[in-house]
Parts: C-alpha cells; sequence; structure tokens
C-alpha cells in the first residue's frame, strides 16, 4: 500500500506523549545494515533507490520498469521520468518521505535511531538526536507513528 500526501493526525492538547517503538513494527528491512554512514543527501538518496527498487527504478504511476533520470539544478531530489506514461517522480513519492521539508539523512537517521530503541522514544528524544526544532521532531514522529500503524515502512518504500 501507498501513501499519497498523508493527512497526519495531531496529538490532542493535554494527552501525554506517546513514544513511537517498533515492538511489533519493522521499519526497515531485517537485512538492512546495523548502522548507515551516510556523508551526503546524495548517498541518502541512493540508499532509498536501492532500498526501493533493488531490481531498478519503477515509475509509481503506471509500474512500468524503464524511466530515465532528469538533470536540474532547481530540484533538491534526482528526479526520474517514465517511458510509458511519461509522468516524473523521485524516490519519495507516493510513500511517507513526500513532501518533506527534511533531508533524507535525517529520515534514515531517524529510522535507525528507532530501530535501535526497542523501548519506544519520544518527540524529544528525535529532537535532540537530529538538533531540529521541536516542530520539526514532532512532524516526523507523527508520520512514522502513522505508517508503523498502517504498514511496515518497507513496504512503503517497494
Amino acid at each position: 500500500m501507498t501513501l499519497q500526501n498523508p493527512q497526519f493526525p495531531q496529538q490532542p492538547s493535554g494527552r501525554p506523549l506517546e513514544k513511537l517503538s517498533m515492538h511489533t513494527h519493522s521499519l526497515l528491512p531485517h537485512d538492512h545494515p546495523p548502522h548507515i554512514l551516510l556523508k551526503s543527501e546524495e548517498d541518502a538518496e541512493d540508499f532509498l533507490i536501492s532500498m526501493r527498487w533493488p531490481k531498478g527504478v519503477c515509475c509509481p504511476h503506471c509500474a512500468h520498469g524503464q524511466a530515465y533520470a532528469l538533470r536540474s539544478t532547481r530540484w533538491r531530489r534526482r528526479r526520474f521520468k517514465c517511458v510509458r506514461c511519461r509522468k516524473q517522480f523521485s524516490v519519495t513519492k507516493g510513500t511517507i518521505l513526500e513532501g518533506s521539508k527534511l533531508g533524507l539523512r535525517h529520515w534514515i537517521h531517524v529510522l535507525q535511531f528507532v530501530c535501535e530503541n526497542p523501548e519506544g522514544v519520544s518527540i524529544v528524544n528525535i529532537q535532540n538526536e537530529l538538533g531540529v526544532s521541536y516542530k520539526a521532531a514532532q512532524n516526523l514522529f507523527y508520520r512514522l507513528q502513522y505508517a508503523a500503524k498502517r504498514d511496515p515502512l518497507n513496504t512503503m518504500l517497494k
């Protein structure tokens, strides 16, 4: 199941903050490296491309297996264009990462952080680990929580 621009529920005020725990859900595939060191956003993007499309880039619109890379300096992320339907897409299309202003390195780092802490992590833990604002950590937390309740992230990345 893929998600198109999901709306993430906001925590009602007055309720204690929940912790995100991976006791019942796995966000990364079981064969992922124990700790992924990414030096740049390009490395992070390459990692996500290899996870999402291990057999080559596949169009999320029509599922066609042939696409070519577009080159431009205006885009933050590498874009592809499908040979069949001619639509453009990036590695984050149809995932919880779509539309996020946070870099892919932050996303991969927090996924590892959550997986390495089976007791669970809170928004403040994510904020301290990434060094981002509380609002950015909260948005990331709710997206991960939404994904963990729906489907494991590894099925959304395929």
